[in-house]
């Protein structure tokens, strides 16, 4: 493995030290392990019946870790305390001096009609929620959650999001690979600004692949200014990711397509569309500066051939 590229991030990750995620972020299971504990739970009582304090939330953060790790479905249950930091959290984002309405992940509500489920809405919602108290902790802001709050909701968030289904286990679901496409870059979302992990080289490598195949098959371009503004989000993200990798060029080349049926050229306009869907403008902006500067020079060079 190449060490220089697996540290390396292309996105400026936030609280990448909180509860240690730098260090135990390496961490993934031994099957042979996993089942032993899983065995001990059941003999225990599950999970809830822990009373050592805090002993189940380092259990199942390591579940979700070594999970993030093999980009699969964790193990464990969430616990029940779960669903009260989520909404804490989700309350929290919409009171006063807040926007009453949520701006992050609102951007997803016109696609409902075209793959995107309540479910995944509904976490989507939450990621937004995490993003933005993250975000009021980084900049020092007043009245906001604090650090273990954070740390304990957003491993509840990875949780949700990793436990969101395949479109392969929704058979009846319409849209399949635009759905697909936007777990997949939540999936990017999640590991580069709410779980982020260290040495993520080899997962951002998988997921942009997997996510450029989604978004072929989906012919989401032949939709318009319909699914313009979610195909923007899903290229920048996947875009952003595949900073080194040989499927950076084809990101470049659909934005390019795309900045050229639409008009758009600024910076400034692509950033306005992707702050409704799930955005963190100190994590991932200069990733997407750097990304969009190479649309621009390629747009360059295709109207000179012109």
């Amino acid at each position: 493995m190449n060490m220089s590229r697996a540290k390396s991030s292309p996105f400026n990750s936030p609280l990448r030290k909180a509860q240690w995620l730098n260090v135990y972020g390496n961490f993934t299971h031994v099957p042979e392990h996993l089942a032993a504990v899983m065995e001990l739970l059941s003999l225990r009582g599950g999970l809830e019946s822990l009373e050592l304090y805090g002993l189940a939330e380092i259990i199942v953060g390591g579940d979700v870790v070594s999970s993030t790790r093999n980009l699969s479905k964790p193990s464990l249950p969430p616990l029940k305390q779960a669903d009260e930091w989520i909404n804490y959290v989700l309350r929290w984002a919409v009171v006063p001096p807040r926007l009453p309405v949520q701006k992050i992940s609102s951007g997803f509500i016109p696609y409902l009609e075209y793959g995107i489920t309540v479910d995944m809405l509904s976490v989507f919602e939450a990621a937004g929620a995490i993003t933005q108290a993250i975000q009021h902790y980084v900049e020092g802001q007043p009245v906001g959650l604090d650090l273990s709050a954070i740390s304990r909701t957003r491993t509840a968030v990875q949780q949700r999001i990793l436990n969101l289904p395949t479109a392969a286990e929704l058979p009846e679901a319409q849209f399949p690979f635009v759905y697909e496409a936007c777990r997949l870059a939540s999936i990017i979302y999640a590991i580069a600004v709410i779980f982020p992990i260290p040495n993520t080289y080899h997962l951002f490598q998988e997921l942009v692949q997997k996510l450029q195949a989604e978004i072929e098959m989906s012919r989401i371009e032949c939709f318009g200014a319909v699914l313009a503004d979610l195909y923007l989000w899903l290229l920048i993200m996947g875009g952003i990711a595949a900073l080194d990798k040989p499927e950076r060029c084809w990101y470049v080349g659909q934005l390019v397509a795309f900045a050229r049926r639409t008009g758009v050229s600024e910076w400034s306009d692509v950033e306005r569309v992707l702050e409704g869907f799930l955005w963190l403008q100190s994590a991932c902006e200069p990733g997407g500066r750097k990304l969009w500067e190479e649309v621009v020079d390629l747009g360059r060079v295709v109207e000179v051939l012109d």
